[in-house]
């Protein structure tokens, strides 16, 4: 299955139809114009297991998909004290209003468990194409379970991020897909209905390979979706 012969005259979907796939509009929203957390989901839901996690998909049929798929989260801490409380602190704070850091770092990054996705994790992990490790809800430190071994960084449009964060990985080999597809889907829809994504959440990232044996080419592909503080959504793909 690894060596994908076609007839001479159809192209093969190598790096650029995968970025097209990807990153159109047949199954969601394009990627490029994501602008909100609702478009991030459609995305995630939608395109991500068409794509990747269907035998009938283009990308599958002219590559070989490898390893495993990463979904990663990065969040930062709310803060109970905010800039403008340290420097006043009689100033006055609306009511049920909390602050948090702007940009993801070391110091800013939230790492407390989240409880409510290790229970539902308990219960499914390790099955139908999903990774035993890492553990979603556990705060994983740069270069833990990383694809890229924790330690390189992630550029985006507005900031540039290390390996941490809490992520999943889901099998793109195992068989047959349709049941890691199945299981996909099902801890999406949980993620979405626990609001995993929110104010907090500064970055998103799905990174996979790919392999094409007729032109002997391995492509990585990481994509991106970063959440300002100030509400701002910019996606940005690195193929």
């Amino acid at each position: 299955n690894i060596l994908i012969a076609m007839p001479f005259t159809q192209a093969y979907l190598v790096r650029s139809g995968g970025i097209e796939i990807m990153g159109g509009e047949t199954f969601s929203i394009k990627f490029e114009e994501v602008r909100s957390q609702d478009q991030v989901w459609d995305w995630l839901e939608q395109t991500l297991p068409a794509v990747l996690l269907s035998e009938e998909s283009a990308l599958r049929q002219n590559n070989y998909l490898t390893g495993y798929m990463q979904v990663r989260m990065q969040k930062v801490r709310t803060n109970t004290i905010c800039p403008s409380q340290k420097d006043d602190p009689n100033f006055p704070l609306p009511a049920n209003v909390t602050c948090s850091g702007a940009l993801y770092s070391k110091e800013t990054a939230e790492t407390m468990d989240l409880e409510n996705i290790k229970t539902y994790w308990l219960d499914v992990s390790n099955k139908d194409g999903r990774s035993p490790v890492p553990e979603p809800w556990y705060f994983h430190e740069a270069g833990a379970y990383n694809p890229d071994g924790g330690f390189v960084t992630y550029p985006g449009a507005h900031h540039v991020y290390d390996g941490s964060g809490y992520s999943m990985q889901y099998n793109l080999q195992y068989l047959p897909v349709e049941e890691v597809r199945a299981s996909y889907v099902s801890d999406m829809a949980f993620l979405h209905a626990e609001n995993w994504l929110n104010q907090s959440t500064r970055a998103v990232h799905v990174t996979f390979n790919t392999y094409n044996g007729n032109w002997d080419q391995w492509v990585a592909h990481r994509y991106t979706v970063e959440m300002t503080a100030y509400g701002i959504v910019k996606p940005s793909m690195h193929v």
